[in-house]
């Protein structure tokens, strides 16, 4: 497998010779961007009552 961390470009080779390309950096800016959906979720998160993190957390 090879990856390029500035293009979010991963490569993996199989043995008979194909290739597959994915693009990990939208992916990446998707969910753990400034504005991701998981970032939002736990701003969220520690915006409740601390007897209620517990229970939303889980």
């Amino acid at each position: 497998m090879h990856s390029d961390a500035k293009t979010g470009v991963a490569t993996v080779t199989f043995a008979e010779g194909r290739t597959f390309t994915a693009y990990t950096d939208p992916v990446r800016v998707r969910y753990m961007g400034k504005k991701g959906l998981l970032t939002d979720q736990l701003k969220q998160l520690g915006q409740l009552p601390p007897e209620e993190r517990r229970e939303a957390g889980q």
